[in-house]
């Protein structure tokens, strides 16, 4: 499935962070903003987006929406997904990347993450598109 491929370009800082990441995983984004000479956001994107590639997909409840609502609706932006899920842009931005760095890395899957309770169809659809549903 294609999912926002362009939306996070190769970035020659991430590589830079993944080498400190690598050595001080429990680094903070303003530490790691420091060293790379960026901004807090712009760090925090950085570590969520190495957390993809090294632990995987997240199982936080705005992270699972998410991914469930790019699979049946892959080509929309950023924008639309994040207030169609009530999420600020820059959250949406944060679980899309560790989405999409999650699929790339060796053994992730386009599939959602299972949870501990699924919802039922009609309430997943009510928090996916708030509205009723007859």
């Amino acid at each position: 499935m294609i999912m926002h491929e362009t939306y996070y370009p190769d970035d020659p800082l991430y590589e830079q962070a993944k080498k400190i990441l690598a050595s001080q995983p429990d680094i903070g984004k303003k530490k790691l903003g420091i060293l790379l000479g960026v901004k807090p956001p712009s760090s925090r994107l950085r570590i969520v987006r190495y957390r993809g590639e090294t632990e995987g997909h997240s199982t936080h409840p705005d992270y699972v929406r998410l991914r469930q609502c790019c699979e049946l609706h892959p080509d929309w932006s950023t924008l639309k997904l994040a207030l169609t899920l009530g999420l600020t842009v820059d959250h949406a931005k944060l679980h899309l990347a560790r989405c999409m760095s999650a699929r790339a890395r060796p053994g992730g899957s386009g599939r959602a993450a299972p949870t501990a309770s699924p919802a039922p169809e009609t309430e997943l659809n009510y928090k996916l598109f708030p509205c009723k549903i007859k």
